[in-house]
């Protein structure tokens, strides 16, 4: 008799325990919830290829970071997010070899103490100004 009451008991457990295991609860419905609304476009946009168009809304989730300086902070997905902003002076090509990108080119002397580098000609930033050699210097300093 004690056998089936604690069989019954256990039977009882596993249908509670599935019904409570239901996917609404683990993942609710989030249409509406979000700040960005789905407009009409963007519903219709997986129904039917189309070409791109300007405009719309890019979306990414980061880490919360220090500062928004790159030099300052110390998330590694937050750095390779400036990375897409941010040019640096040089970059890294396929082979890992060092390529210029703000430089022509550059010179190490005085047994590595000194460079010298020879900024691309027509850098400018988003107001207008060129790109100069104190611009460089502040970033360092």
């Amino acid at each position: 008799m004690m056998r089936k009451i604690v069989h019954n008991l256990i039977i009882v457990l596993m249908m509670l325990s599935m019904v409570g295991c239901s996917v609404s609860n683990i993942l609710p419905e989030t249409r509406g919830e979000t700040s960005y609304p789905e407009t009409e476009e963007e519903l219709g946009m997986s129904a039917q290829p189309s070409m791109p168009s300007k405009g719309g809304r890019l979306r990414i989730p980061i880490s919360k970071h220090e500062s928004i300086n790159p030099l300052f902070t110390k998330s590694k997905d937050f750095i390779n997010l400036c990375g897409l902003i941010y040019e640096g002076m040089f970059a890294y090509d396929e082979n890992l070899n060092v390529v210029p990108v703000l430089v022509e080119s550059w010179e190490v002397l005085d047994e590595g103490k000194l460079w010298q580098f020879q900024l691309r000609k027509g850098v400018r930033w988003h107001n207008g100004k060129e790109l100069t050699a104190h611009d460089v210097k502040y970033t360092f300093d």
